[in-house]
């Protein structure tokens, strides 16, 4: 994992490009866009834009056409004037449309002081008109237009000739690249996400310059040479110094401020709705006040960090940790079984007790799981926890089940010390009180499809307090059961049965690594489905 941008870029990618994600899609995201208003933020409007003066070769071609058409009409020659030769040319009631029919490309992000700076270089045009439901008109520039020439129609006066009409104008051969940061803001509990839109730059493929086609151009009135005026206005607009007035029109209209202030406020409210929904919502005392103590890449990393583990101890979220060991099948943690345990040979009062084992062994509760915030500490890309065992209440349908954690197993010795040995067994219980495990995670992956959670120490502890066994023989002898139970409340063999519990569920890293694995994968997988 090289960065948590990264892998989460690569992970959104395709589901931002898949029509049948209802929850991420583009297309439909960019389509629910609105100001603080509650406004449409799409597609972007403008009242006016003036674009001065359409200069070079066409330039030329549209004046000395409206020079003629001028001279048709009035019978008398006229001719560009010289103080001002070429059109000048407003845009009234401009559109830029299809924005919400992009395709993400390519992603990539750079680590900031307070997260990340993001390029999302996006193609338009990619989906058929429409998809899913929804338009996806063409991306355009469409509105209406004013031309003005000047004309020296003899030494004594000029005269200014105008034509105006619709255009539509479609862009080809382009991508657009949306340049953003993702930080976090305020501080200590109160922190929170902001994405903000630092500009769209509007760039052609392999390196050429973008392309706006104009071939929907109308002229209004009963101006002479008509026809010639829209096709020569059309070439100048569709040719070098017409192309480079226009894009940089559209620079500016996708990069007003308000524009760009706009679509950051609805960005910023996805993220924070789609956190909510994937972690739960904060709880009303805030974050946790410890970021200084973690080891995030950026203050981004920490806060998501926060979310998470919040969300490992909240009922309610899709990642509560109880849930999570409830569902572990392979090994089975709820619960958690070992076949076998021998207990060393034991004297008591003078009989000794031999071939000590116990069989069948169960302990429930282990999903009975908390993690104190205090334990959690993030090492980028590791983390480290504390896990307390059978402190919670019990929860809705047994999740988590009643505490504490309890011990059942099978018991067989063989008692000498008589004329012939005694075979005795029973059965033994136990509550394991004030019980936690370190768990160490490394995680690792490109994505979620090759996300990968390697524990890589896993040490089950118990209280300082012995464990008070409770013993029923069978058949029962209360005496004996009394002497089984002192025996087993022993140090020396109370300390061999919780170091081979111990063992054998350290040795199951590997398969609690690939379970945990598949867990937290079809997790992350649900949630962004």
């Amino acid at each position: 994992m090289s960065t948590l941008m990264s892998f989460m870029l690569d992970t959104l990618q395709p589901r931002l490009n898949d029509p049948e994600n209802a929850k991420l899609w583009l297309p439909r995201l960019l389509g629910q866009m609105e100001d603080d208003e509650g406004i449409p933020v799409l597609p972007i409007e403008s009242a006016e834009q003036d674009l001065g003066l359409l200069q070079g070769e066409h330039g030329d071609f549209v004046a000395d056409t409206f020079a003629k058409s001028w001279s048709v009409f009035n019978m008398k020659p006229a001719e560009p004037d010289p103080q001002r030769p070429h059109p000048a040319l407003k845009l009234f009631d401009v559109k830029v449309g299809g924005l919400q029919n992009m395709r993400v490309q390519k992603v990539s992000s750079q680590v900031t002081a307070n997260g990340y700076a993001v390029s999302v270089e996006l193609l338009p045009n990619h989906y058929p008109d429409p998809s899913q439901g929804l338009e996806m008109p063409p991306f355009s520039l469409s509105g209406r237009y004013l031309i003005n020439q000047s004309l020296w129609a003899d030494e004594s006066y000029i005269e200014q000739i105008e034509g105006e009409g619709e255009f539509t104008a479609l862009f080809q051969d382009c991508v657009v690249n949306a340049l953003l940061t993702l930080e976090t803001t305020g501080e200590a509990e109160q922190r929170s996400t902001v994405v903000t839109l630092k500009g769209l730059v509007l760039s052609g493929n392999a390196e050429e310059m973008p392309v706006l086609q104009f071939d929907d151009l109308t002229l209004e009135g009963d101006l002479e040479l008509a026809e010639a005026l829209i096709m020569y206005i059309k070439m100048a607009l569709n040719g070098e110094d017409g192309q480079a007035s226009m894009l940089d029109t559209v620079a500016s209209l996708l990069n007003h401020t308000d524009n760009l202030a706009s679509i950051s406020i609805s960005l910023s409210d996805y993220l924070g709705s789609g956190l909510d929904h994937f972690f739960g919502a904060v709880p009303e005392h805030g974050l946790p006040d410890d970021a200084d103590n973690q080891q995030g890449n950026t203050p981004l990393d920490v806060y998501l960090f926060d979310r998470l583990r919040i969300a490992f101890n909240q009922s309610g979220s899709n990642w509560y940790l109880p849930q999570l060991l409830t569902e572990s099948n392979d090994p089975t943690i709820e619960p958690y079984t070992h076949d076998h345990i021998s207990i060393p040979d034991q004297n008591i009062q003078g009989l000794n007790y031999t071939e000590i084992e116990l069989t069948h062994l169960t302990l429930a509760g282990l999903s009975n799981a908390y993690v104190p915030l205090s334990t959690w500490v993030l090492t980028s890309p590791a983390m480290r926890m504390d896990v307390e065992l059978g402190v919670l209440p019990e929860g809705h349908a047994g999740v988590p089940p009643a505490p504490p954690v309890k011990l059942n197993t099978d018991i067989s010795l063989v008692q000498n010390g008589w004329v012939e040995p005694v075979h005795i067994k029973g059965h033994v219980s136990a509550h394991l009180m004030d019980s936690h495990m370190l768990l160490n995670v490394l995680m690792s992956g490109t994505d979620s499809n090759d996300l990968y959670l390697t524990v890589t120490a896993l040490e089950p502890l118990s209280g300082a307090a012995p464990v008070e066994f409770s013993v029923a023989l069978v058949p029962r002898n209360s005496l004996l059961e009394g002497l089984i139970a002192g025996m087993l409340k022993k140090p020396e063999v109370q300390a061999p049965i919780m170091a081979e519990l111990a063992e054998a569920i350290g040795n199951q890293r590997p398969e609690l690594s690939d379970n945990f694995t598949l867990l937290v994968r079809a997790a992350l997988n649900n949630q962004l489905s």
